[in-house]
């Protein structure tokens, strides 16, 4: 493409005779051309213009000022792409110029135009240049022309058309992140107040209200606009819970960029309990909203200090478990996306290892026979922080946090398969096996039985080789008014345990007992003589 550019370039230079039947061949082959290609064009111009500026060739360049002016005429209809080249130069004083000779004969003539495209089209290439000004004019024109532009703004922000109303949006917030030193206080206000109380919450278009987080998220890359966001981002809260899952997507987006800002607190703008009850129920942006507040639960590890590290982490993740714990699963499924490996596996054993501890204090607590005092003390101590700080006394957060693990197990067992991770695979198998065999002992009579034996039918049944009869036993002994979420944790810890065949021997023994019970019952008792 760029050996034509050249071709092309050389030959409209060469002679001023060409130029009318390339023009005429560009303009028809135009319409089937790609986005792409229309940029190529314009850059083919813009050599050729510069080379006949710099030369001083008037004749050239009064010819191919006539074949921008149709170019401008073909870009307000359809080719908005044809003076990209000649807009992204527009800090250039003598480009400035040529812009504003040729956009402001016809800008407010076809910004009024009837059709809703043209004037869409107009008001992509008004933005792009704004402010369009003639260089060589003094102050006093400069000005009242940049209050006419900025009036024109505003009109445009509530034009019936949808598009021209989204178009509007997103261009003028490129132009204010450019030059916001250029908008006056007034104007600002005015164009906020617009997009905050109508366009934000337009009901005749989703993409208008795109339009408005992407255009905000264009903003936050001017640091003076900063102070501004802070009192304006948390009006657009609603945003989020749009029904568009486009403008969710955007809005999520928005949020990503605060992130990275220090003075502007994304829990400000959508408090943490919007985010975690829109995580759980909304599949579109759950992984967005993961990679949200990931640093919140799992923040940069301190290699000095691994332990304390891994505390933090369990603790911040039993709050989230306490807060809402089916956005907590969402929470586990996606976080292997944006952690190391090895740190997810850290993050299993602690957990793990954390109520195991809690496990056996308790334990060593109930015993009668102890006789070393001091160690029934620190173990007293130990049982108290553990209830008062992570609450390891409450069965549903037992629960929740070994159902994490058990999501982590599952999230990332793709990653732990590989050869490279075959040794901390192997780790945690051993580390989880060494305890989850109390742990079971432990919580058999109470609801935590069902998250230990769902994780333990993850490990080889040499690891825990007493789960498989522990299963049968347990669902020999339902009826028919146990619930259906203990038969499902069943079947699926045998089948994780490869017993599939045990099972349909049992299930077929079931069945067979069944249909001989009703026989039984059918049959009428043999009456007497």
């Amino acid at each position: 493409m760029l050996e034509g550019q050249k071709i092309i370039t050389s030959i409209l230079i060469a002679s001023t005779g060409h130029i009318i039947k390339i023009q005429d061949a560009v303009e028809s082959y135009l319409p089937s051309a790609a986005m792409s290609q229309g940029t190529a064009y314009g850059k083919i111009y813009y050599h050729a213009w510069n080379h006949a500026f710099k030369t001083r060739n008037r004749a050239l360049k009064n010819e191919l000022e006539i074949c921008l002016q149709r170019m401008t005429i073909m870009a307000v209809n359809s080719r908005k792409s044809l003076l990209w080249p000649f807009h992204s130069l527009r800090k250039d004083k003598d480009v400035a110029k040529l812009l504003y000779s040729l956009f402001h004969p016809i800008l407010f003539r076809f910004v009024t135009n009837p059709d809703g495209i043209i004037r869409a089209n107009t008001t992509q290439l008004f933005l792009d240049i704004f402010p369009l000004e003639d260089p060589d004019e003094g102050i006093v024109v400069t000005d009242k022309e940049l209050n006419d532009q900025m009036l024109l703004i505003r009109d445009l922000l509530i034009d019936g058309f949808p598009i021209v109303r989204s178009v509007t949006i997103i261009g003028l917030c490129i132009s204010m992140s450019i030059n916001w030193e250029v908008f006056s206080e007034d104007m600002l206000k005015t164009y906020f107040k617009v997009i905050l109380n109508d366009l934000s919450c337009d009901s005749s278009s989703s993409d208008v209200r795109c339009a408005v987080a992407k255009g905000f998220k264009v903003l936050l890359e001017n640091p003076l606009i900063f102070p501004t966001l802070q009192t304006i981002l948390p009006l657009l809260r609603p945003l989020f819970h749009d029904i568009s899952d486009a403008v969710r997507i955007a809005f999520c987006q928005l949020l990503l960029r605060v992130k990275k800002i220090s003075s502007i607190k994304y829990y400000d703008i959508v408090p943490l309990d919007h985010l975690l009850a829109r995580m759980e129920e909304d599949k579109v942006i759950a992984k967005t909203i993961v990679n949200l507040i990931h640093n919140s639960y799992f923040p940069k590890p301190d290699p000095e200090r691994p332990k304390e590290y891994l505390n933090t982490c369990v603790a911040r993740c039993i709050e989230m478990i306490k807060t809402d714990r089916g956005a907590s699963r969402i929470f586990f499924q996606h976080i292997p996306s944006f952690i190391d490996v090895e740190y997810v596996a850290q993050f299993m054993i602690h957990a793990v290892k954390t109520v195991h501890f809690y496990v056996r204090n308790k334990m060593m607590s109930q015993r009668t026979d102890l006789c070393n005092i001091s160690s029934e003390s620190i173990s007293e101590q130990d049982i108290e922080a553990m209830e008062e700080g992570l609450c390891l006394h409450d069965y549903n957060i037992v629960s929740g946090l070994i159902d994490a693990v058990s999501i982590l197990w599952l999230s990332s067992h793709h990653n732990l398969e590989k050869p490279e991770n075959k040794n901390l695979l192997k780790t945690i198998v051993a580390k989880l096996s060494k305890h989850l065999g109390d742990l079971s002992l432990f919580y058999k009579l109470t609801p935590v039985w069902q998250s230990i034996y769902y994780l333990c039918s993850f490990m080889p049944s040499r690891a825990i080789p007493t789960l498989a009869s522990l299963c049968f036993y347990r669902l020999k002994e339902l009826d028919s008014s146990t619930p259906y979420e203990e038969y499902m944790t069943l079947l699926e810890c045998l089948c994780n345990q490869n017993e599939s065949e045990s099972l349909l021997n049992v299930l077929k023994e079931w069945i067979e007992q069944g249909f001989q019970q009703q026989i039984f019952k059918a049959t009428p008792p043999a009456t007497k003589e």
